[in-house]
């Protein structure tokens, strides 16, 4: 899960936002996405169920500025 992200397709987010929604959307498998931010700056990147327990942490710590590509195997 991203807080706080954007409109989809917004290559130059003023903070962090989708640049990529996830894809495919439903999916039983592999889901990609990416994420844009503007600056340097902490992130987690989880994968939460319905009742939002976290099913996977994708990325817990800094990333720099730009698009940021992530997949989830969809395995745990």
């Amino acid at each position: 899960m991203v807080k706080n992200a954007d409109v989809p397709g917004e290559h130059n987010p003023s903070r962090l936002a989708f640049t990529r929604a996830p894809n495919p959307n439903p999916s039983r498998g592999s889901v990609s996405f990416d994420i844009g931010l503007p600056r340097e700056q902490k992130v987690r990147v989880e994968v939460l169920d319905l009742l939002g327990a976290r099913v996977a942490l994708l990325h817990d710590g800094p990333l720099g500025p730009g698009e940021h590509p992530f997949r989830w195997r969809g395995l745990t």
